[in-house]
């Protein structure tokens, strides 16, 4: 419960490991997650699932700018968001060669996308779907540029929460995300009774 004991204990103040960890990569990325465990078929479907508001045509109008944009990028595109693996969390580190070419990429198109959505979109939509970008650059730097990538694991830092605390939290936040997208079962979710609660 402590964060001074999560850090120490993580080594993330580590120098030596950062170097080891770090330094001898173009590009370090947070561990992908796989989108099969929430049953997704692809990240198109875990980008619909993930957030309630979100629509699959969000994700695909921003992949018809990338298009249209960046048309070099099509088959790494098709090829990141037609699979499994997620890199979350917009979490990286980058040398600076890398850090550059990637904004110089990716914020035209999002200052586009956000000018076509001319605030109809929930709030926070060009944020999530930046998040899915992130993975199509590395992939297609990975091949044209055959810069080297590495991936750590997500270290959260709980402040003043158990660790059981905190699995219920996130048990309880699954259970909501489960019951929202079953069809017809939203409406339900306004009336449910109080045996619907879980437990822990």
């Amino acid at each position: 419960r402590s964060m001074d004991t999560c850090i120490r204990r993580a080594e993330l103040l580590n120098e030596d490991r950062a170097r080891k960890e770090i330094l001898p990569y173009d590009i370090v990325l947070t561990t992908p997650f796989d989108v099969r465990r929430h049953g997704c078929l692809n990240l198109y479907e875990q980008f619909e699932r993930a957030q309630l508001g979100m629509k699959r045509e969000y994700l695909e109008k921003a992949v018809e700018l990338l298009r249209q944009m960046y048309p070099d990028y099509a088959v790494s595109v098709d090829e990141y968001l037609n699979g499994t693996l997620l890199y979350p969390c917009c979490m990286f580190i980058m040398k600076r060669k890398w850090f550059l070419a990637y904004c110089e990429w990716l914020f035209p198109m999002l200052f586009e996308l956000e000018k076509q959505a001319d605030g109809q979109w929930p709030q926070r939509t060009v944020g999530h779907v930046a998040e899915r970008l992130l993975g199509v650059f590395v992939l297609e730097m990975k091949k044209r540029e055959h810069c080297k990538t590495h991936v750590l694991q997500r270290c959260l830092v709980l402040d003043d929460m158990s660790a059981w605390q905190y699995i219920a939290r996130m048990l309880k936040s699954e259970w909501i995300n489960i019951k929202a997208h079953m069809p017809g079962r939203l409406l339900q979710m306004k009336h449910a009774n109080q045996n619907d609660r879980i437990s822990i």
